[in-house]
This record gives C-alpha cells, sequence and structure tokens, in this order.
C-alpha cells in the first residue's frame, strides 16, 4: 500500500485513529496529554525517524554533542518525521529554527518531542510542523545529547520505532506501529465514511442510536436494496416476548432500518410498545453485524 500522507492529513484526524487501534487491541498508542503543536490548527504526519536523548552536565572536546543529532537531521527523507525521545527531560531543547531550516529543505514532515524546543516563532515563520512539550530557550550542550538514532525507543509513555506512522493534531499524537499501518490507514478511513454518514443522519433528526442501524444496512447490502431479507434475517426465538408478534416484528425492523429510520422510533413503540424500542433497534444492529457480515446475496427494497 502506498502511503498518500497529504490525503490523511486532510481526511483522518488523531481520534479515529486512537478508535481504530482500540479495535485492533492497540490500546497504548497515544502520547500522553501536553504534547502539543506550537502552533495552532497544525497537523503532523510521517514516518517516524527515532533519536535517543541522555542528560549530560558537561562539555569538553570528547563530548561531540551533536554528532548523533546532526547525522540523523540530514539522513531525514521527505515524509519522515525526527522523534526526539527526551523521557520528558525539559531542561534541553533539542530542536530550534536551524534544525528546521535544514529538515524543511530535506521535505521532512516535522519533529515531535518530548523535550523543549526553541526558536518557535522562526519556526512558525518556515511553517515547519514541530509537537513537543512546551519551550525552552537553552541549547542541548551541557545539558544532553542524542546518544543512538534508529533504534527503539518511548516517547510520552509510547513505544516508538523508526518506521512508524505518527500522525498528530490539535488532540494529540497517535503512533501507529509499521506493521499495521496498511490496515489500521483502510480501516480509520471506512471510520470516517461511516461517521460522516451518522453526522448527516443526525442532522436530518435520527435519533442517535439509530444511525448505526442505517449505516450497516447501507454497508452490508451495498445500498441497492430490491428484494425483501426478512428470510435471510430470522428472529431468535426468545426475541418473541420483546416484539409481539414475530412477522410484524420482523417487517417494521426491517422497514424502519432501510427507510431511513427518520421517524424510527416512534414506529417502533406504535408496533411493540416503549419498552420495546431500544431493545428493538439493538438487536437489529447486532444481526445485521452477524447475519451479513459476509455480504447478502438478496438485498431490501427501500420505500
Amino acid at each position: 500500500m502506498t502511503l498518500n500522507f497529504e490525503e490523511y492529513k486532510t481526511k483522518l484526524y488523531s481520534a479515529v485513529l486512537a478508535d481504530t487501534l482500540d479495535s485492533l487491541g492497540y490500546h497504548k498508542q497515544t502520547l500522553t496529554p501536553g504534547i502539543k503543536s506550537i502552533k495552532p490548527d497544525v497537523i503532523i504526519c510521517g514516518l517516524a525517524r527515532v533519536g535517543l536523548y541522555m542528560p549530560i552536565y558537561h562539555d569538553d572536546e570528547n563530548t561531540n554533542v551533536y554528532e548523533h543529532e546532526i547525522a540523523l537531521i540530514d539522513s531525514l527523507r521527505e515524509n519522515e518525521i525526527a522523534v526526539l525521545c527526551c523521557h520528558g527531560n525539559e531542561k534541553i531543547a533539542p530542536w530550534g529554527e536551524l534544525l528546521s531550516t535544514r529538515a524543511t529543505y530535506l521535505k521532512s514532515a516535522g519533529c515531535l518531542t518530548d523535550g523543549c524546543v526553541r526558536d518557535t516563532k522562526m519556526i512558525n515563520e518556515i511553517g515547519f510542523p514541530v509537537f513537543a512539550k512546551g519551550t525552552n530557550p537553552v541549547d542541548t550542550k551541557f545539558r544532553g545529547k542524542m546518544m543512538m538514532a534508529d533504534v527503539p525507543g518511548e516517547i510520552a509513555n509510547v513505544y516508538v520505532e523508526s518506521g512508524d506512522l505518527v500522525f498528530g493534531d490539535n488532540d494529540g499524537v497517535v503512533v501507529v506501529p509499521s506493521k499495521v499501518i496498511d490496515e489500521v490507514i483502510k480501516k480509520a478511513l471506512e471510520k470516517v465514511s461511516s461517521e460522516n454518514t451518522v453526522r448527516d443522519e443526525l442532522k436530518k433528526g435520527d435519533i442517535f442510536i439509530c444511525c448505526p442501524v442505517v449505516e450497516k444496512v447501507q454497508h452490508y447490502t451495498g445500498g441497492n436494496m430490491e428484494t425483501n431479507i426478512l428470510e435471510k434475517l430470522g428472529l431468535p426465538d426468545d426475541q418473541e416476548a420483546i416484539f409481539g408478534r414475530r412477522e410484524q416484528a420482523k417487517d417494521e425492523a426491517i422497514r424502519c432500518a432501510v427507510s431511513g429510520l427518520l421517524d424510527a422510533k416512534e414506529k417502533m413503540e406504535k408496533a411493540f410498545g416503549n419498552y420495546a424500542t431500544m431493545n428493538a433497534i439493538v438487536w437489529l444492529v447486532d444481526e445485521l453485524t452477524d447475519k451479513l457480515s459476509d455480504g447478502p446475496s438478496l438485498k431490501i427494497k427501500r420505500d
């Protein structure tokens, strides 16, 4: 899969990536709150290049404080992000205007650090994306040194490796492990599309719990609804107490779903009573997911 970073910056956001990672079992991919862009409304998106810093307390001819830092920055490629792991050390500012100028020339996608940065006015004038824990005017000299580059690290309580996808916006920063980038991006884009559908339904007045039904019906039937799906769907025996008459329950639930559920709540209450409305809708969501996940051969005709 070819990564389209400009598309991701336009269509994706940190929350949908965090949700998608959660759904895949990755629950610790969001940086601790407090790592922010030095300029509001900036999005950072690219592949990590990791550098690890440690505190130092002196400088001499053998320290060579900038050697690994300069080597990493000079090797940045297009759409790569310098991820500088300072382990929360706010006493150093490993990033500034000169490194931003060099990185901009190399078409780097930005810098992310849990340390501090300096020269923010000039960096913002350049337009280079930088996310950091804060600002501090001091140099790293006498205070810290990058010891290794392109090795595994941890930034703001998140494990990160070079090649992982980094995405940050006003809400926070998410790290997507390289081995699941394709899957996460695919599912995240699908989720954005689904949420757009739900948003449109809510704007039209649908009750919130009904919107997932519309989304699932449209998804699993391809939006081309021609033939009644009742025989395909079926109804568990233990649901009869909730719905009352079996066939009426199926007819009404499906009809409400495929007609957009604009007045689903009223229709369900009229057919089955107030006590059954939410149970019926929740059951329908589950049934559509379980029964139609492989894509139905039968279609539903929209009213």
